[in-house]
């Protein structure tokens, strides 16, 4: 390989990884701001249901009752 080649591929590898790094430091940001966003979204819909409709939620969801025996949440 000449001098030249070796030196194009060293570029390429570093900007790959300066890359790499970046995506690894953004992407947890990112999945954050739209959990955060999600959440959000959430709440204000089940501020909109009616009373009836919350306690078929909770309901459904089990909310007020001990997990089943074994379950390790």
């Amino acid at each position: 390989m000449s001098e030249e080649t070796l030196k194009k591929a060293r570029c390429d590898a570093k900007e790959d990884f300066e890359a790499r790094v970046s995506t690894a430091m953004l992407l947890p940001v990112i999945n954050g701001l739209a959990l955060k966003f999600l959440m959000e979204q959430s709440k204000k819909q089940i501020e909109r249901l009616s009373e009836n409709q919350k306690e078929k939620l909770k309901e459904i969801m089990g909310e007020g009752e001990p997990p089943p025996e074994g379950d390790n949440r």
